[in-house]
């Protein structure tokens, strides 16, 4: 379902070149849950920018199902993430000044697809956020500000599901909480999901563990 080949960035820093990735190869099928480990500033999230259509890459190509992502302009690269992708954020991202209903209705109503918000009545009583649906994002707990974030990364039925440390601004029963919430939500969805993160625990939840170390992406299991 994605596949990654060659996928090359680097940034400019002062008056020199930083290569942050270098030839990483990648690929996940539908139903799949990799998590990603690596140092800070290993180009962790970077990878997930690119993935997500964020920002263009140097070189390499990344292909999700019959798209090619990496041949697509910003304009095409934003539709593309509004249909396909749900992006899940370590500090949630929810805009504040919507309620949690709202929030969650967004990537519906971007995609023109508000007639499905039923979908969303059920996912908010799943994740156990439906009597709190008329709540702003402040009125939340962080573990509940990450549950809805995951709703409405998810709400659009999206093919890839990136999620960029969601549990790292979490104490450690919220984020074993917060992670089983999303597997479940993935694994029936039949979704691909990747997942940065710097907690060894949480990798026995995947399928597949890669590390990210000075550019490259090495498999460990």
């Amino acid at each position: 379902m994605l596949r990654v080949t060659g996928l090359c960035k680097s940034y400019h820093q002062a008056d020199r070149r930083q290569s942050l990735l270098q030839g990483v190869d990648l690929d996940l099928d539908a139903g799949q849950v990799a998590m990603l480990l690596g140092p800070s500033g290993s180009g962790k999230s970077t990878l997930l920018n690119l993935l997500a259509g964020i920002e263009p890459s140097d070189a390499g190509k990344i292909q999700l199902d019959d798209t090619e992502l990496t041949a697509l302009d910003e304009p095409g690269r934003t539709r593309l993430r509004r249909r396909r992708i749900g992006v899940i954020y370590q500090f949630f991202n929810l805009v504040p000044t919507l309620t949690v209903w709202e929030n969650v209705l967004l990537p519906l109503a971007l995609n023109g697809r508000l007639a499905e918000q039923g979908r969303a009545v059920d996912q908010l009583r799943q994740l156990g956020l439906y009597e709190l649906k008329s709540r702003f994002p402040e009125q939340l707990s962080g573990g509940e500000q990450q549950r809805a974030a995951i709703c409405r990364a998810l709400i659009h039925q999206p093919a890839l599901v990136l999620a960029d440390e969601p549990t790292g601004s979490l104490d450690a029963d919220s984020a074993e909480t917060v992670v089983q919430l999303l597997l479940e939500q993935v694994r029936a969805g039949n979704q691909a999901l990747l997942m940065v993160t710097h907690s060894e625990p949480l990798t026995r939840h995947a399928d597949r563990v890669w590390r990210l170390q000075q550019g490259r992406l090495e498999v460990e299991r």
